[in-house]
């Protein structure tokens, strides 16, 4: 949320010029030579589901979840993942995604095609899995994605470029202040609850009385 407060209280010029330095992230991902390997234990979600789908290769733990949050702060994906999604699940899904901030779980992320498997991460068969990506010649791996880019890379660079300017319209717009503001303020009141279970929590332990000798 801090990069957030940043570009809303930057005028316009420099709050797209700061877009396009962070899409820098996604991009070297994206074009990386090597293989790339996002292994998603947790939430990720908004930035985070954005920098996985850059990725070569995707594998989600048990208790993953993804999703693409930018819709609730009234927000579209800046990092080239309705790009990258519109080539996975085709247009029409991919903008469901998008627009419904909808919730993915490991299993159904293999079905659709956004993760190659599901593993615990202390799972031996994980080890083997990236063991076996490993083992592809590197020059093998930079030649096919060469070849990849030849068809894809202009247009990656074009969806970047296009939804940075999008993206930076839209948070001039007085909804999208409204929703951010409103987000922040729950985190707030999450964080607050949460610091007041920890305290409860911690009070309820009591230490063990010594014996007197």
């Amino acid at each position: 949320m801090n990069l957030l407060w940043m570009l809303l209280a930057a005028p316009f010029n420099e709050r797209l010029a700061t877009i396009r330095r962070v899409q820098e992230i996604p991009r070297s991902i994206f074009f990386s030579p090597k293989t790339t390997v996002a292994l998603v234990n947790g939430l990720a979600a908004g930035a985070g589901a954005d920098l996985a789908l850059c990725c070569d290769r995707i594998v989600f733990t048990p208790q993953s979840r993804f999703s693409l949050f930018y819709s609730r702060l009234g927000l579209i994906p800046d990092h080239g993942a309705l790009f990258l999604l519109a080539r996975t699940l085709g247009a029409r899904r991919a903008l469901t995604l998008a627009l419904d901030a909808e919730v993915i779980l490991g299993e159904e992320a293999v079905r659709l095609g956004i993760a190659d498997a599901v593993l615990p991460r202390d799972d031996p068969a994980l080890q083997r899995l990236l063991e076996r990506w490993s083992r592809v010649p590197s020059s093998c791996v930079t030649a096919a994605k060469q070849a990849l880019w030849a068809t894809s890379g202009r247009a990656f660079e074009e969806a970047l470029e296009m939804v940075a300017a999008l993206e930076t319209r839209l948070l001039d717009g007085e909804e999208q202040r409204s929703l951010i503001a409103r987000t922040a303020q729950m985190q707030v009141l999450m964080q607050a609850r949460q610091t007041r279970r920890t305290e409860e929590d911690a009070s309820r332990v009591r230490l063990p009385h010594r014996r007197e000798q």
